[in-house]
């Protein structure tokens, strides 16, 4: 790692206007790519775009030379939940069994009412990703999802479309003995509700109709949302990734004679023919499984954890051979931008590079019903893009600008402080970091190996795990680490600033956009404990 300089994005926000962005790549994925060409931007919506394309007199041109120009990407697929979790019986406490309302069963619920333009809008919005599938999190029937743009006033001035399906999770509910807490429970769950309401819309209709000498129907808000995936005017998503519950999920769909798709899919690749003969789309999760990174050497893996391990990055290749149409998704990954470290990934493993970006773009778009306003660059289409230095899936790559809904952000590269003067200490070892925050101390655990005044290493916390130092050098006395970390989906960037006197140390950590807080260190022995 080149710890010389950090790289620190500095985000720009412009209003709403024109812009032309000139002598560009461009790659509007529905077509060829113009190796030179023009793309103009106005009131938010795309205006032209092409090789022979002219900028406009009033428009605010951005120099693209070197620069190619993608549409904005989508994840497919992200978890939002409400700021407090819902009321229920006390911990430790079981849940008397009901089972005319099962926990879990919220069908009406709709993440419109969850979205909000904060840090995790950021975050996705600096690695390129100009649109979200918001999914509720929680439960059997999860509810409704929407898909937004990752700028906005509100979640509701983020909103593209609402509702985009309804989702459904095989996840037992309520604990050991109790109801539905085993899978057998949860699909019970599923075919009860939806016999239920298949017989509350025939009781709806037949009063609508002839509603004399019958009583009234009972309004059921829960069964009002349901009616939609049994008219297939809504599709439902199940979230299956092992071979056996996506036949489930087929099944289901068989049964009801629903319109279907696949969230997670890791092992789609197994029933893929079933797939494809029922054309149904599989969200497919960049989420990898990955080695855990305190496991001890001596011990042995499981061999199915080392099997999906090799052959996730290998998936969406088989689908895309067997014909099964799939958008990407992030699946609770650490980072937005890992979900590109990913699917270059994929892209080792025999996946096209076209088909790649294509599950970013306009495939997501085109399963949601949105193609006619996301996904590719063409007149008249959402002013979504993102402007970078080079290929998408070179790692060396950075984000130049995204646009969203027309409103461009900027990220600029600006070098981090040089060292003054040379090292006059060696921080190589582990040291257990406390900070001291409004909530009490929080402790974490940074890892650090020393090569003149450069310096690399791991920072660790209980509560959020691991990630590797991006930036350290010492100067005198005088240690600045920078890390990133993941927290709940929103990226937190921290500087720690602190001076450093044999064994301990103490100073100040910078939270970006939340200010500072003091710190102190103290450095292990090796094999042993605090000095």
């Amino acid at each position: 790692m080149n710890v010389g300089f950090a790289r620190k994005a500095c985000v720009l926000v412009c209003s709403l206007d024109v812009w032309a962005i000139t002598g560009a790549r461009i790659v509007p994925v529905s077509g060829p790519p113009i190796e030179k060409g023009t793309i103009v931007v106005r009131d938010g919506l795309i205006e032209s775009v092409g090789a022979a394309t002219v900028a406009p007199a009033d428009a605010r041109l951005i120099d693209g030379a070197g620069l190619t120009v993608y549409p904005g990407l989508i994840d497919s697929f992200a978890f939002v939940e409400p700021e407090t979790k819902p009321d229920g019986p006390p911990q430790g406490q079981p849940r008397a069994p009901d089972r005319e309302n099962p926990p879990g069963v919220t069908p009406q619920r709709e993440a419109i009412d969850l979205v909000k333009n904060d840090a995790r809008m950021e975050g996705l919005r600096a690695a390129g990703f100009t649109s979200m599938l918001a999914v509720p999190k929680g439960g059997v029937f999860r509810g409704q999802s929407v898909l937004v743009n990752t700028s906005g006033a509100s979640g509701w001035a983020m909103t593209v479309k609402s509702p985009v399906a309804m989702h459904l999770s095989f996840e037992p509910q309520g604990g050991f003995a109790q109801y539905p807490g085993s899978l057998m429970g949860v699909f019970s769950v599923i075919r009860q509700k939806m016999l239920d309401a298949t017989q509350y819309r025939q009781l709806r209709e037949q009063y609508a109709s002839s509603p004399a000498g019958l009583r009234r129907p009972t309004f059921s808000r829960e069964y009002e949302s349901l009616i939609p995936i049994l008219d297939r005017s809504l599709p439902i998503s199940f979230e299956a990734n092992r071979d056996r519950e996506i036949a489930r999920a087929i099944k289901l769909v068989d049964e009801f004679r629903l319109s279907g798709t696949i969230a997670g899919g890791r092992e789609a690749w197994k029933v893929a023919a079933d797939l494809e003969s029922r054309r149904i789309p599989v969200l497919l999760s960049l989420n990898f499984p990955e080695a855990p990174m305190d496991l001890d050497p001596e011990t042995r893996e499981e061999l199915k954890d080392v099997r999906d391990r090799l052959e996730a990055p290998a998936c969406a290749a088989k689908l895309a051979k067997a014909g099964v149409r799939f958008a990407f998704q992030s699946g609770g990954i650490r980072s937005p931008k890992q979900m590109l470290t990913n699917a270059a990934k994929a892209i080792k493993a025999g996946l096209p590079a076209d088909a790649a970006l294509r599950a970013l773009t306009l495939s997501p778009a085109e399963i949601f019903g949105v193609s006619n306003q996301l996904g590719s660059l063409e007149p008249g289409k959402i002013a979504n893009l993102v402007v970078t230095s080079g290929d998408l899936f070179d790692e060396k790559t950075k984000v130049r600008f995204t646009f969203v809904d027309g409103e461009r952000f900027e990220y600029k590269d600006e070098p981090a402080p040089m060292p003054a003067e040379s090292a006059a200490v060696d921080v190589t070892g582990t040291w257990e970091i406390e900070v001291t925050t409004p909530d009490g101390p929080q402790k974490a655990t940074l890892e650090m190996t020393q090569k003149g005044n450069s310096v690399t290493g791991m920072f660790r916390t209980e509560m959020f795990g691991s990630s590797e130092v991006k930036s350290a050098f010492v100067s005198g006395k005088k240690l600045t680490v920078n890390v990133m970390l993941n927290i709940g989906g929103n990226p937190l960037d921290i500087t720690f600033a602190g001076d450093v006197e044999g064994d301990t140390m103490k100073g100040t950590s910078s939270v970006a956009g939340q200010g500072s807080m003091s710190f102190t260190g103290a450095r292990k022995p090796k094999g042993g404990k605090l000095r």
